[in-house]
């Protein structure tokens, strides 16, 4: 008795080896071209600022608060409070963030109900854009608090 076994066909790529190699270079080269043509159109911007505004920056405008009613002066107050408030927050927060880390990675199981909550929490946080929360903020300091 002969035992008889069935092949398959042989299925040949129709791909040719110029195909496979253009699949590659086409996405990459639409992709550089409008990297190229977005840095031509900020530059451009960019450019456009700095030849029209720089008579306008002098150290008095960098270094004296603002006058009349903020329609002349300097705008130092503004950068000293931007600088002040990124180093406090700095300071007051990349402690909490590792200390958090720490305790989730090394004292915590991943199963547990309070690191659930935090990862919970964490993830809520990186999925809201920053100026959803500064809206928001300002909606309290001046409805609740009455700041503004």
């Amino acid at each position: 008795m002969t035992q008889t076994t069935i092949q398959k066909p042989v299925q040949k790529d129709i791909t040719s080896h110029f195909t496979k190699k253009s699949s590659g270079i086409i996405p990459k080269t639409i992709t550089l071209s409008s990297v190229i043509f977005i840095l031509a159109i900020l530059g451009f911007i960019l450019a456009d600022i700095i030849y029209n505004g720089a008579g306008t920056i002098s150290w008095d405008f960098l270094s004296l608060p603002p006058e009349n009613g903020m329609e002349s002066g300097g705008i130092f107050p503004a950068i000293f409070g931007t600088a002040a408030l990124v180093l406090l927050m700095t300071v007051a927060v990349i402690p909490v963030g590792v200390m958090t880390a720490l305790y989730l990675h090394e004292y915590r199981s991943s199963t547990s109900k309070i690191t659930r909550i935090i990862r919970i929490a964490i993830n809520n946080l990186a999925s809201i854009p920053s100026i959803v929360f500064g809206l928001f903020g300002l909606g309290f300091f001046i409805g609740f608090i009455g700041g503004g």
